[in-house]
């Protein structure tokens, strides 16, 4: 489906483009990945995460599925602040339910497994780069070329335009362990829709892939190798479009977790 439309007009990227323009890069990434009329949008994904041994081949872990809850609101000043809260459940392959426990086939033990919660993240977006605003240390990328300013990779062919958002951030997970995730997120949309000012947020498909060390609860030691992550996705506007196993599973895990809008009070911004 097209994204979300008004009545009247909304911020939309120019024509002719000006890809290395920080203004419209910023402004690119709010209709790809949200709704820039501050309306909550869904980004669904779902995925496999495997084990890797150096000279080695992969070894599939389990498969996850996943959604994540974004508003943006404007700030007077021309940025944009990200709200979001993400969740990330891991499921058998072979079934696709949700399980608590996989079988190590390091270890050959069964380990129980802590799925993913981010029970509030939020990030000021601007034209010189990101600042995260919770307990996490965010990133710009300084080897993009274009140090000190929002710039993502583009391609285009025909109507169809990709963008590459390179995401670093560091952050403690439940269990305490602190950890850096270094995630590369290839969105794809239109230019029809990303130029079109009676539509707040475009329609964006998605692919994402990121390394980690070993999940703590492997029990892995100081074994050698990592964890990698390869999914793909679309954002939807309403949780009633996306698979209602997962939504009644987050809910009946995490109450209220995907289904409560973002509290922008708790900031100051």
């Amino acid at each position: 489906m097209i994204g979300n439309k008004i009545d009247g007009k909304a911020p939309a990227l120019a024509l002719p483009l000006d890809l290395l323009s920080p203004e419209q890069n910023l402004l690119g990434y709010v209709r790809l990945v949200g709704d820039s009329s501050g309306k909550p949008t869904y980004g669904w994904s779902h995925g496999k995460v495997y084990g890797a041994l150096e000279g080695k081949l992969s070894t599939t872990l389990f498969d996850y599925v996943s959604c994540r809850l974004v508003e943006f609101k404007k700030l007077e000043d021309g940025s944009w602040v990200q709200g979001y809260r993400g969740l990330i459940l891991m499921t058998d392959p072979k079934t696709g339910k949700v399980i608590d426990n996989f079988r190590n086939p390091y270890t050959d033990e069964d380990n129980k497994i802590i799925h993913f919660k981010t029970s509030f993240g939020a990030a000021i977006f601007s034209v010189t780069g990101t600042r995260s605003l919770v307990e996490f240390e965010s990133e710009s990328p300084k080897d993009n070329g274009h140090d000190g300013t929002f710039i993502m990779p583009w391609s285009i062919v025909g109507d169809d335009i990709w963008a590459t958002y390179d995401e670093r951030v560091a952050y403690r997970r439940p269990d305490g362990a602190w950890r850096t995730d270094n995630a590369v997120y290839r969105y794809q949309s239109l230019i029809s829709e990303m130029t079109n000012p009676e539509i707040t947020s475009p329609s964006r498909n998605m692919m994402w892939s990121t390394e980690l060390p070993w999940f703590t609860y492997m029990k892995m030691g100081n074994r050698p190798g990592h964890i990698m992550w390869a999914g793909m996705g679309k954002k939807y506007h309403s949780l009633d479009e996306l698979p209602k196993y997962m939504i009644d599973e987050a809910e009946r895990r995490y109450p209220g977790f995907l289904t409560t809008r973002i509290d922008w009070d708790k900031f100051d911004i």
